[in-house]
């Protein structure tokens, strides 16, 4: 996912408060294939979206698709290893269409510190942006629904850097807290899931003007069911900074008649 804002924050705290700037793999990503639904927050649909994830020896793919009614498209595309730890290889996302303010094509290479960005000003010209960047070895950007169902259960909050779109690329810090669980349901089932909340925390002067007129991003509710094998559950909060609240719900395809 994408937000717009910040510069880095770094936190001093104990490493049982904060965790280490590294998400450890307890559970090895594989093939896999979902659907989802995006509604406002106050439930009216607004888009269909699917996810797959393809795993290779060295390396996973994974690609995120939502289209919007409105004919928007949010498209990204992530690569990332996992040995021990979780590490962003490459992350491309395009988001444009009349529900983004503005229009984006960005890439993030990691291996080369590349990143690119390609958008249209509030001239409607489109503009091409290229920098070399020290990106830190645990950027979250791409691996939010991944990272979040192996994070430490031992910590309290967990901290990880992610790479800002203003269109100028900027470094945020994501703060995740565990509140406690939730219950989802089928018409028999009942199933524990933890509720985080997800803060973007700026620093710096960009922190303090942000502050000052109340344009912090909002936080973000992402669930996670637990279990021998947890899965992403559901996301209430933005997509990108100062968008709409939005919702993603799991649904599952349903078989069309025989003509």
């Amino acid at each position: 996912m994408r937000f717009t804002y910040g510069v880095t924050i770094v936190f001093l705290l104990s490493p049982l408060f904060l965790s280490a700037n590294v998400v450890r793999v307890r559970f090895v990503e594989g093939l896999s294939r979902g659907f989802l639904v995006l509604s406002s927050e106050s439930g009216q649909k607004i888009g269909d979206g699917e996810s797959q994830q393809v795993a290779h020896a060295d390396r996973v793919e994974t690609r995120l698709t939502i289209r919007f009614t409105d004919g928007s498209l949010y498209d990204d595309r992530t690569t990332f290893s996992q040995q021990t730890v979780f590490h962003l290889l490459t992350d491309h996302v395009i988001q444009r269409g009349p529900s983004f303010k503005i229009s984006t094509e960005t890439l993030i290479d990691t291996l080369t510190g590349q990143v690119k960005v390609r958008y249209t000003d509030s001239h409607k010209k489109e503009k091409m942006l290229q920098k070399h960047m020290a990106l830190p070895a645990d950027l979250a950007n791409g691996m939010i629904f991944t990272l979040v169902k192996n994070l430490d259960p031992r910590a309290t909050q967990t901290s990880l850097p992610y790479l800002a779109i203003t269109p100028q690329p900027r470094l945020v810090t994501l703060l995740f807290r565990s509140i406690g669980e939730d219950t989802f349901t089928t018409d028999t089932l009942h199933e524990k899931s933890t509720h985080y909340i997800m803060s973007v925390k700026i620093g710096g002067v960009y922190g303090l003007v942000a502050s000052l007129v109340n344009r912090k991003p909002s936080d973000t509710d992402i669930w996670v069911l637990t279990g021998e094998a947890p899965s992403f559950a559901g996301w209430r909060g933005p997509l990108y900074g100062e968008g709409p609240i939005w919702k993603i719900s799991l649904i599952s395809p349903v078989l069309s008649a025989r003509p």
